[in-house]
């Protein structure tokens, strides 16, 4: 069960390969050997503790990992586990390596700590993506080049030197690596087990499976390596029968024989990854009446919080697999999407709350397509979903703001998001209530924003039940903690009602440039105060525009950060990609239908649950063009990965861009964009750059392009992929 890969790094290692300076670069592993401790028995609590980890016990992983690393400080495979849990489970990889850069002050020549502290520079840079530059990586290479010249340190280096290789895609290199540990030390488990998969991955079956037999031998917890020596389905690679036979009399006489929990807990992962349903259900019997505590791995990523309602079930993964295919299967009418959620619901068991819950809401939020507007049946589905769930804070939110929309059951709407905001500002916080790679400051932003939705929801039921004054106090609150601009065009029409004109103009103006629900209502009364308070007549578009303006230059000194050293620095060139935030950076990306060269329709929200990335172009535009075959190469990098790229073009004639796309077999979605979609994107100039989350936000932007914006968005998408 080998250390999970840090792949935060791997579109870094390559390109590094040829520019680190002749120390690291010329730094080989060496034949040395040096008094070993009992790497069994170290290995053994590692691999324990990342079993506590993968079923959702943080907390006793890392006390485990305390307890070992007490009394075994130089048990390198369980400091590197301790680094990984620090670093995303306290949601802060800069702690973790400031806690080794202490540790390494304290003997500054110690190689093992020299070693560790590398790890931590690992650990940090898979927490916090942004921070894996070339810079931190060259750093670490230094670091483990120096270090394994060290007898005693020799074997730690090169376990995250191997780490670190196979983590870029150098296999070579990392088998290079593994090799010299067992040379070193022979029979190391760790190293056995990432030597076996690395075999196995190119089909070299013979010494895969002289090492699965060693590991069954000598390290039995380590046994779920040797799943790839079987087929999981038919027609998959593996190795020979007879050698499979060997292995599987070998594994049943461990089964029969073992009372070793940590090697019943590897045979019950071992048989889940081969599929072998009946093995699994045996272990998980044995492990669940040999500890009442045990439970199996989790299926979800351990370092995210459960879902409420506990973890889902088989069934209910099977259901959400069928509902991701449902939507898989585009379709522009949304009566036929409308169809097929309520056919998908008729099928579901009368227990799968969760699951109809969410589909009840799907069906509520198709309903209010402009094709369709069923106001009645939008609100009908989520108060469906709302009995399903009554303690879901965010469906209580909806269910009340689109009540206040509709103009409906007003008192209900009011009892309704005072418990949801009840229910929020109860939660209790805990690291793993921010999103993986995202920071406590950013997290905070992001409750505020949360939060100040829920309270423009209430604003807008008081508004709605004429108590206008309650309503400003509500809405100004929402304003202060979300820039939305639906909520400026609601406290707008508030001020408004209670005749303070002056207020209601620069909010109703922020509503528009931002970009608002009720778009013509917000624009006939700002034009109605324009005229009543300003001297040049029919000026309002121009007063939008310079709004526009004020809120990038706001947005971008508020943001930026003083860096002493940018004093030294030169200027940057004029061509330059421009870095300042974009204004819609955290907020929901702007829906939109866009038409293919092929002529068919598809919407953004159809891709929800997928990173998305959105580029304007044109055909006209030379950086546009420029651009196209290095975003081509991390469309084709990242397919089946869980990411799209839309390419929306801004050109007038889609002849001309059929002419011009010469990318045969490319994965990027190529549609026709409209000035109406641009406006709406607060789109300045192209090539503009979006990178959409898989909850639907925009987290990232850029304008223009160099090669160091590939870089960077590449490096963007390895963050949200690790979400």
């Amino acid at each position: 069960m080998p250390i999970p890969r840090r792949i935060a790094i791997r579109t870094l290692v390559a390109a590094l390969a040829l520019s680190l300076t002749p120390a690291a670069a010329d730094a080989r592993p060496r034949k040395k050997r040096a008094p070993q401790p009992d790497i069994h028995a170290q290995d053994r609590v590692a691999v324990q503790a990342q079993q506590l980890r993968d079923r959702g016990d943080l907390d006793a992983a890392v006390a485990l990992l305390r307890g070992e690393l007490a009394q075994h400080p130089q048990n390198i495979g369980a400091h590197l586990l301790y680094q990984q849990l620090a670093a995303l489970g306290r949601r802060s990889g800069r702690l973790v390596e400031a806690e080794y850069a202490h540790w390494l002050s304290e003997a500054p020549e110690d190689a093992f700590r020299m070693v560790a502290h590398a790890g931590a520079m690992l650990s940090a840079a898979s927490a916090e993506p942004s921070r894996a530059n070339r810079e931190v990586l060259r750093a670490v290479m230094k670091k483990l080049a120096a270090a394994e010249a060290d007898p005693s340190a020799f074997v730690a280096a090169n376990v995250v030197a191997a780490d670190l290789a196979a983590s870029g895609g150098e296999f070579p290199e990392a088998e290079e690596r593994l090799r010299a540990i067992l040379e070193n030390s022979p029979g190391h488990p760790g190293a056995s087990s990432d030597l076996l998969l690395l075999l196995a991955a190119r089909g070299d079956w013979g010494e895969a499976v002289s090492l699965c037999e060693g590991l069954l031998d000598t390290a039995p917890w380590r046994l779920e390596a040797c799943a790839p020596l079987f087929p999981a389905r038919s027609g998959q690679k593996a190795s020979e029968p007879e050698d499979q036979e060997r292995l599987v009399a070998l594994l049943e006489s461990l089964e029969k024989t073992s009372q070793d929990l940590v090697v019943l807990q590897s045979l019950e992962s071992f048989y889940e990854r081969v599929e072998e349903k009946k093995g699994a259900r045996r272990l998980r019997e044995r492990l669940a009446a040999a500890d009442a505590n045990w439970s199996p791995s989790l299926r979800r990523n351990p370092y995210v919080e459960g879902l409420p309602g506990g973890e889902l079930t088989d069934e209910e993964i099977e259901q959400l697999e069928a509902l991701a295919a449902l939507h898989e299967a585009e379709d522009p009418d949304p009566w036929a999407l409308v169809r097929k959620l309520q056919a998908f619901l008729e099928g579901l068991p009368a227990d799968a709350t969760r699951i109809s819950a969410m589909v009840h809401r799907e069906v509520g939020y198709a309903l209010r397509d402009e094709a369709i507007m069923d106001r009645d049946g939008s609100r009908a589905a989520i108060k469906r979903a709302l009995d399903l769930r009554p303690d879901d804070a965010s469906i209580l939110n909806e269910w009340a703001y689109m009540s206040a929309l509709d103009k409906v059951d007003l008192a209900g709407a009011l009892a309704a998001v005072d418990q949801a905001i009840a229910l929020q500002m109860g939660q209790p916080f805990t690291p793993l209530s921010i999103d993986p790679g995202e920071s406590l400051a950013r997290w905070e932003i992001e409750r505020a924003e949360s939060v100040g939705a829920y309270l423009d929801t209430r604003g807008w039921v008081l508004y709605q039940l004429g108590r206008h004054e309650e309503a400003v106090r509500e809405l100004e609150m929402a304003s202060l903690m979300t820039s939305d601009g639906t909520v400026q065009g609601h406290l707008g029409r508030a001020r408004y009602a209670v005749s303070n004109d002056a207020g209601a103009f620069p909010s109703l103006l922020r509503a528009l440039a931002l970009g608002c629900e009720d778009t013509e209502e917000v624009r006939q009364l700002a034009e109605h105060l324009y005229d009543k308070m300003h001297v040049v007549p029919g000026g309002l578009d121009s007063l939008l525009l310079a709004t526009r303006a004020e809120m990038q230059d706001e947005l971008s000194w508020a943001t930026e950060e003083y860096d002493p050293r940018s004093e030294a620095r030169p200027p940057e060139e004029p061509t330059a990609p421009s870095r300042a935030q974009h204004p819609l950076i955290g907020t929901k990306a702007p829906g939109f239908v866009a038409t293919t060269l092929d002529g068919k329709k598809f919407a953004l929200e159809d891709l929800r649950g997928r990173v998305v990335v959105v580029d304007f172009w044109a055909t006209w535009c030379g950086p546009c063009v420029e651009a196209m075959p290095a975003y081509d190469a991390i469309a084709r990098a990242f397919e089946g990965e869980g990411v799209l790229f839309v390419a929306l073009s801004v050109d007038e004639d889609v002849d001309v861009v059929r002419d011009f796309w010469t990318f045969p077999g490319s994965p990027m979605r190529v549609a026709m964009g409209t000035p109406r979609i641009a406006d709406s994107w607060r789109v300045q100039g192209i090539p503009a750059t979006f990178v959409v989350d898989k909850k639907g936000f925009i987290r990232d932007h850029h304008a223009g392009f160099d090669p160091a914006t590939a870089e960077r968005l590449t490096r963007t998408l390895v963050g949200l992929m690790a979400e």
